[in-house]
């Protein structure tokens, strides 16, 4: 028997509430590529399975003003760009091992250390939203009838809809010899940003205040939703972010950004709105997907390899990390059902955090001319105290 789509299933669970979670029967995550209407995607890890869902009628895009909003925010420390990560994100979602809501462009281009801040502009024009009305299983999705083989076959979710939208960002890399000048720097643009919308004004004011403070900025510009005619990333100088940001405003028609799933259980009762994971798995890959961002903005963060620094140590740790991450995504499936595995890798995650601070630490200690000092911080061949390797 099939529902009206606007409902929800209210039947228990045959399983042990301990064993499952519950599921929000609609969520929101970043348009990815090859992503369809109506492909089925597992929940937890986003892999896609088979459809189960026959072609909706196709219907017009939902008619509505555009909507922009505009934020500036300052990027000092990666907790800053994990927030901004969410912000570009704009999703709530049950999908913790992949990357989702990871930019990669936005990653790339966004710098902060102890002498060198970000400064992102971002407006994002939203267009509308495109939701077919009606949704129905296929024959042989409904001759399914064991909950378990149906997630096994096509997953939790289906792609039902998806937003259209805009993005501009403005990202000002800003960078000074000195401490105390990016500093002081850091303080009086937060101060300007407080009390104006950024704007050509803004941005004159921005540029006269690191002049002043012996400031270096450069600027790059990501744009998408603008068609295949514009470049999505470019170069410019300071005082052609806003001329950039006019020409965005022009050409801007919008794009899939994010795609808007339904749980199965919306239209048919052969799935309970439930996740065949325990809620302690799920924290734990929650963890595991909020570390591995983590490590992922570090590594951004790593000095350039032309600077002059001593790079082996670097080097180690990425080939470290890119090992993690292939196994990590190489057994998504297993993660949620194999304690034993998550947990090994939530210590392994952990012990490379540890392991980039302190060879960032050292790093900087060793810029500042303390060499014994920085040499207590970690002995010669990279072992971590006991605490850090237990995770």
């Amino acid at each position: 028997m099939e529902q009206v789509a606007s409902q929800k299933h209210d039947s228990p669970c045959a399983a042990k509430p301990e064993a499952r979670s519950n599921a929000e029967t609609t969520i929101v995550i970043p348009w990815q590529e090859r992503m369809v209407l109506g492909a089925g995607l597992k929940a937890i890890t986003g892999l896609q399975r088979h459809r189960a869902i026959e072609p909706p009628p196709v219907a017009a895009e939902s008619a509505q003003n555009k909507t922009v909003t505009s934020r500036v925010e300052i990027v000092e420390h990666e907790n800053d760009i994990l927030k901004l990560l969410d912000t570009a994100a704009g999703s709530s979602f049950d999908l913790y091992c992949i990357d989702y809501g990871i930019d990669s462009d936005l990653i790339s281009s966004t710098r902060c250390s102890k002498n060198q801040v970000s400064i992102v502009a971002r407006q994002q024009i939203e267009f509308s939203h495109y939701l077919p009305g009606e949704y129905r299983l296929t024959r042989e999705a409904r001759a399914v009838r064991d909950a378990t083989l149906f997630r096994r076959r096509y997953g939790d979710y289906f792609v039902a809809g998806y937003k259209k939208t805009a993005v501009f960002c403005a990202i000002y890399h800003c960078t000074s010899e000195c401490v105390s000048d990016i500093r002081r720097f850091t303080g009086e643009v937060r101060a300007l940003l407080q009390s104006d919308a950024f704007d050509a004004s803004a941005a004159t004011r921005l540029a006269r205040i690191a002049s002043t403070c012996n400031v270096g900025i450069e600027c790059t510009v990501l744009m998408s939703g603008i068609g295949e005619r514009a470049a999505s990333r470019v170069r410019v100088k300071p005082d052609q972010v806003i001329e950039r940001m006019d020409y965005f405003g022009r050409i801007a028609t919008g794009a899939p950004s994010h795609a808007i799933l339904w749980h199965y259980s919306l239209i048919s009762d052969v799935l309970p709105p439930q996740i065949d994971v325990s809620p302690l798995t799920m924290m734990g890959l929650a963890q595991l997907y909020q570390k591995t961002r983590c490590a992922t903005v570090l590594i951004s963060g790593f000095p350039p390899r032309d600077n002059g620094c001593d790079q082996s140590r670097y080097s180690q740790l990425e080939r470290r990390f890119d090992t993690l991450r292939y196994e990590i995504q190489f057994r998504l499936d297993e993660l949620t059902h194999d304690s034993a595995l998550l947990n090994d890798l939530l210590s392994q995650v952990s012990a490379w955090l540890y392991d980039a601070h302190v060879v960032m630490s050292w790093q900087d200690l060793r810029e500042k001319g303390d060499g014994p000092q920085a040499k207590r911080l970690t002995d010669p061949a990279g072992t971590r105290p006991a605490a850090a390797r237990t995770g």
